[in-house]
C-alpha cells in the first residue's frame, strides 16, 4: 500500500508535463481520484480502528465518539498535509486549464512529495491507540483545521496570478481565501478561549502570531487588487503561509509554543520548501518591479505590522541557526506594534463607513469593533489565583467564589454585585480543562480550575513504560511534552491510568515552579513532581480519593470587551460573505 502511493507523484508530473490540456486533464483526474480514495480509506482505518497504521494508532482509541474519530485523521501533520492537498484538487478543478494551473500543480507535487516524506501508511505493530490529546477531544476539532487548511489553498490562486503576472479570477479567490483565513483564526481564538491551556483567546503564541501574518498581508492585497501595488501582497501572503507551515512543523517551536508540532524529520524538507518558495518570488518579483505610487498610510502600517510580526516569529530559527539556542520573545513584543497599528487601522476604517457600500461597510465595522475588543481583552485583562477549601468564600474585587465539594463532583458558585452564577465542576481530567465563562455586557468573568487537592499523597517512581499497580488500575508513564503556554514554560507528563490517558504537568515561572494535577477517573489526582536529567523517569505524587478532594485551585480573570470580540467576528464574517455574494451576482449581470 505504501508503495502504491509513489504512483500520485508520478502522476501529477505526467499531468504538469503534458503538452496536450486533454492529456493533462486526464492525469490529473486519476491523480484527484487518488487523493480522494486515500482519504476515504484513512476515514475508514479510523472508523474501523485499525491501529496496525500508526498514523491510527497515534491519534485514535476506542473510547473517542465517531465524529471525534474522524477529526482524529487531521490531528496529526500527515492529516493536515492531506486536508491541504485535497483543498487544492478541489481548487484546481474550479479555475480554467492553462498556465495558472500548471502552478497549482507544481504546489501540489511540492507538498505531496512532503506527505510522502511522513510515511503516513506505516505499521504500528501495537493493538492499541494512543488517543487523541485531552485538549483536541472538542467539536472544534472538527471544523478549525479544514477551515484553516481550505484558507491556506484558496491563497496559492493570487500566488499563481502574481507570479505569472496575470490578472484574472484572483480576487475571488484572495476574498474567499481572507474570509477563510480569518474564519480560522476566529475560530481559532474561541477554541482556545474555551478550553484551558491554550493561552486564552489571543495569547500571542509564536504560532499563532505565524498564522497572522498570511491573513495580514492578504488583508492587504485585497485592498489594493486590480493595482500594481498589489502584485508584491498576492505572493508574499502565500509566501508567508509557508514560512508558518515550515517554523509550525519543523519542532523549533516546540519548547516555545504549546499548539507547534515536536520535531519532525522532516524538517529540511520543510526549510527547502521555504527557501524555495522565498526564492523563487523574490526573483520574480524584483525582475518586474516597477515604478509605483506609495501605499496608503493605513496599508504600509498594516504590511509593516506584518513585518514586525514575521521578525519575532522569525527570531527561534534564527537563534538557533547562530547561537545554538532556541529563543523567543513575549507578548509585549507583537502588543507594541499593535496598539498603534489597531488605532491607525480603525481610523481608516471609520472614514471607509461613509463611502462604502452597506456589505463593506459591515465588515468594516465589524473589523473595528473586533480590534478594539481584542486590544482591551488581551491588554487589559486582569487575573488572581485562589486556593478554595470546600465550603469557604474568597473575594476578587466585587466577585465572590465559593467551591464546594459533593459525592459526585463539585461547584463553584460565584456572585458578582447581585447576580449569582452556579457552575458544576465534574472531578475528571476530561471536564477539568473546561472554563467557566460568565458572559457580562462589558466584560467576561473567566473562571479557570487548575487543580484539586493538595494535601497527603504516596511519591513514586516510574521510568518510561515502566507498569505499577495503584488503586486497582496500571499506571503506565508513556512519555513527556514540552511546551509553552500563557503561565509559563510546562512539562507534560503522559500518564496511562487504566484505558484513560492523564496529562499532569509542571510550570516554570517568574515566580518559580509548580505543579498541575492531574484527576484520577478513580476519584483522586497525581501530580508531576520530578524529572530526571535524561527525561526518561518521573517522580509522581498520588491522592487517593479521599486526600485529593476538598481543595480546589483556580484562576479568576476579568476580560474586558469581551462581546466587542463576539460581535465583531459575527459582523465581519457576514459583511464579507455579503461582500462575496455581491460579487459573484455582480458577474452574472
Amino acid at each position: 500500500m505504501t508503495m502504491g502511493l509513489l504512483i500520485l507523484p508520478l502522476l501529477l508530473l505526467l499531468s504538469l508535463t503534458a503538452r496536450k490540456e486533454d492529456l493533462g486533464k486526464k492525469y490529473y483526474a486519476l491523480y484527484s481520484l487518488g487523493m480522494l480514495g486515500l482519504m476515504s480509506y484513512m476515514v475508514w482505518a479510523f472508523l474501523a480502528e485499525k491501529y496496525s497504521l500508526t498514523w491510527v494508532s497515534k491519534y485514535s482509541d476506542a473510547s473517542l465518539p465517531t465524529p471525534l474519530r474522524v477529526a482524529a485523521i487531521w490531528a496529526g501533520q500527515e492529516g493536515t498535509l492531506l486536508l491541504w492537498l485535497l483543498a487544492l484538487v478541489a481548487i484546481t478543478w474550479t479555475y480554467p486549464w492553462g498556465r495558472v494551473s500548471k502552478v497549482l500543480l507544481g504546489e501540489q507535487l511540492l507538498l505531496l512529495l512532503g506527505f510522502l516524506l511522513l510515511n503516513p501508511l506505516a505499521q504500528s505493530g501495537i493493538d492499541g491507540g494512543l488517543g487523541l490529546n485531552p485538549l483536541l477531544r472538542t467539536s472544534w476539532m472538527l471544523y478549525h483545521p479544514p477551515v484553516v487548511f481550505m484558507g491556506y489553498a484558496l491563497l496559492t490562486v493570487p500566488f499563481a496570478e502574481g507570479l505569472l503576472g496575470e490578472v484574472g479570477r484572483g480576487k475571488g479567490y484572495l476574498r474567499l481565501g481572507w474570509l477563510m483565513l480569518g474564519t480560522g483564526l476566529t475560530l481559532g481564538g474561541f477554541w482556545a478561549y474555551r478550553v484551558l491551556g491554550w493561552g486564552g483567546f489571543w495569547a500571542w503564541d509564536p504560532v499563532e502570531a505565524a498564522s497572522l501574518v498570511p491573513w495580514l498581508l492578504a488583508t492587504v492585497a485585497l485592498h489594493l487588487y486590480h493595482r500594481d501595488q498589489a502584485r508584491p501582497f498576492t505572493v508574499l501572503a502565500y509566501v508567508a503561509v509557508i514560512w508558518a507551515v515550515a517554523i509550525t512543523r519543523s519542532g523549533i517551536l516546540a519548547t516555545t509554543s504549546v499548539h507547534a508540532f515536536a520535531g519532525s524529520s522532516t524538517a529540511p524538507y520543510l526549510y527547502l520548501l521555504l527557501v524555495i518558495h522565498v526564492g523563487v518570488s523574490l526573483y520574480v518579483l524584483f525582475k518586474n518591479r516597477k515604478q509605483q505610487d506609495p501605499l496608503p498610510l493605513v496599508w504600509q502600517a498594516v504590511a509593516l505590522y506584518a513585518l514586525w510580526v514575521a521578525a519575532g516569529t522569525a527570531l527561534p530559527l534564527i537563534s538557533s541557526l547562530v547561537l545554538s539556542d532556541v529563543m523567543s520573545i513575549g507578548p509585549g513584543f507583537y502588543r507594541s506594534g499593535a496598539i498603534p497599528t489597531v488605532l491607525l487601522t480603525a481610523w481608516a476604517l471609520r472614514h471607509s463607513l461613509q463611502r462604502d457600500g452597506t456589505a463593506r461597510s459591515l465588515t468594516h465595522f465589524g473589523v473595528i469593533l473586533f480590534l478594539i475588543g481584542a486590544v482591551a481583552s488581551s491588554q487589559y485583562s486582569s487575573s488572581q489565583t485562589l486556593s478554595l477549601e470546600s465550603g469557604d468564600m474568597q473575594e476578587v474585587g466585587e466577585l465572590g467564589i465559593t467551591y464546594t465539594r459533593t459525592p459526585s463532583g463539585g461547584a463553584i458558585t460565584a456572585v458578582f454585585r447581585a447576580d449569582t452564577i452556579q457552575t458544576r465542576v465534574e472531578l475528571r481530567q476530561a471536564e477539568l480543562v473546561k472554563p467557566v465563562i460568565w458572559r457580562q455586557l462589558w466584560q467576561d468573568i473567566y473562571i479557570s480550575p487548575l487543580s484539586v487537592g493538595d494535601r497527603g499523597g504516596e511519591i513514586v517512581t516510574l521510568k518510561s513504560g515502566e507498569v505499577l499497580e495503584r488503586y486497582g488500575e496500571r499506571i503506565e508513564l508513556l512519555g513527556l511534552i514540552e511546551g509553552m503556554r500563557l503561565e509559563g514554560h510546562t512539562l507534560v507528563a503522559e500518564v496511562l491510568y487504566g484505558e484513560e490517558l492523564v496529562v499532569p504537568a509542571l510550570v516554570v515561572t517568574e515566580g518559580g515552579i509548580r505543579g498541575r494535577k492531574a484527576l484520577l477517573p478513580t476519584g483522586g489526582a497525581v501530580a508531576l513532581v520530578g524529572v530526571d536529567n535524561m527525561g526518561t523517569e518521573v517522580t509522581l505524587q498520588l491522592y487517593s480519593p479521599q486526600e485529593a478532594e476538598s481543595l480546589l485551585v483556580a484562576e479568576v480573570s476579568v476580560k474586558p470587551l469581551m462581546n466587542f470580540v463576539r460581535f465583531g467576528v459575527i459582523l465581519t464574517l457576514l459583511g464579507g460573505l455579503a461582500t462575496l455574494i455581491e460579487s459573484v451576482l455582480s458577474k452574472h449581470d
